[in-house]
């Protein structure tokens, strides 16, 4: 009920119902509009205020209340993945339940997760329905989730070329939320899809899991890798509360060459291979590490690495690892540098890793500002290298 020269609604006192002889009833219906009804569901609260003669006499109201309609479609306005997708909580049938089980088993990420894990996790994954070339999330966004192919093929997209095509029951987005990394790569749907999705806490809850399962067994581990003994015990500690286990099967590749880099890694356990342009150049094992050239100079990988055998890989994102290393990190980088420069020398790659190692322990690294001399004419060969 309003006054006329006023657009603001007011409820009239309890003495101006006395005046009234004529039953006074109205219902006030406020919709809240949205864009695509197709999308949302329309809010509606209604207001229902009765009253009579004999109501007045006790100054009652009787008043109604719908409570607003919950819309699990509506997506956290945060959440940039999708943005065009209709997203809903469906309920999963036990074949569905099965091939997601499958799905999640196949990843390195969630490999070692155990079954009861695994299903908590299906539980809690979105269903995603999106049309022909809309995109799921662009190359350097923020990562906010990991999906699924329920249904369609999307398309993998790196610097503006196609790199491949995932179908049903092949995941994709993890890496962007092991460290909230950016998305290292584009992607869109090629015809109409379907995908599940699971957000960024259920996601990380899920996986810091198995990285406390492997606590002491990771810190035994960091205790033993030579170029980590730089590091103080509490640096060490920090480095375990970041750093995430993944596990890769033989021919799987961990990263590509020419794809940007965002992650550090050490590996754990197995062999792997690194080639440039198809060719071999060496191959890594326990204790060793890669990833730190792009991941510090933000450039893209120089080389492909791949599995041998099956192998446990520890990895760190780019911020984490700045924090935690601090100081010693350039070190780190100078070393592996070093190791590099060996195994291109002709005089000096016939040495053993054992050897090399040596070399580089007794090896400084000195800095020299523009224009002046590394090494001058005449020097004595025998006193540097």
């Amino acid at each position: 009920v309003s006054r006329k020269k006023s657009s603001a609604v007011k409820t009239l006192p309890t003495s101006n119902y006395k005046k009234r002889e004529s039953t006074l009833s109205s219902t006030i219906i406020k919709s809240i509009p949205q864009a695509d009804a197709s999308k949302t569901i329309p809010q509606t609260e209604e207001i229902k205020i009765e009253t009579n003669t004999n109501a007045v006499s006790n100054a009652r109201k009787m008043i109604k209340k719908k409570a607003p309609v919950a819309d699990h479609r509506k997506k956290n306005l945060e959440d940039v993945d999708a943005p065009n997708a209709i997203v809903t909580e469906k309920v999963k049938s036990d074949r569905e339940i099965e091939d997601l089980r499958k799905s999640l088993a196949a990843s390195s990420l969630f490999s070692s997760l155990p079954e009861e894990n695994l299903h908590l996790i299906i539980g809690q994954m979105k269903y995603y329905t999106l049309g022909a070339r809309e995109v799921v999330f662009n190359q350097g966004q923020p990562g906010n989730n990991f999906f699924i192919v329920a249904s369609g093929r999307v398309e993998i997209i790196v610097n503006g070329e196609t790199k491949g095509f995932l179908s049903k029951g092949k995941g994709f987005g993890e890496l962007a939320l092991l460290h909230d990394s950016l998305r290292t790569a584009t992607v869109i749907t090629l015809d109409k899809a379907t995908l599940w999705g699971i957000g960024r806490q259920a996601f990380r809850s899920a996986v810091e899991s198995v990285s406390n399962q492997k606590y002491i067994e990771n810190k035994n581990f960091i205790d033993n890798v030579p170029i980590l003994s730089l590091l103080t015990p509490a640096q060490k500690d920090a480095l375990l509360a970041v750093m995430v286990s993944q596990d890769f099967e033989p021919g799987q590749k961990i990263v590509s060459e020419g794809d940007p880099g965002d992650l550090f890694y050490v590996i754990k356990e197995g062999v792997v291979s690194c080639t440039v342009k198809g060719n071999e150049i060496r191959q890594l094992s326990k204790g060793d590490f890669f990833g730190e050239q792009a991941l510090v100079y933000n450039t893209t990988r120089t080389a492909t690495i791949t599995a041998i055998a099956k192998s446990s890989i520890l990895s760190l994102g780019r911020e984490d690892l700045t924090r935690v290393l601090g100081d010693q990190l350039q070190q780190i980088i100078y070393r592996n540098t070093q190791r590099m420069s060996i195994e291109k020398s002709q005089a000096l790659k016939v040495l053993t890793k054992l050897q090399a190692e040596g070399v580089i322990d007794k090896m400084k690294v000195l800095s020299y500002h523009d224009g002046e001399i590394v090494v001058a004419k005449d020097y004595p060969k025998q006193q540097m290298i």
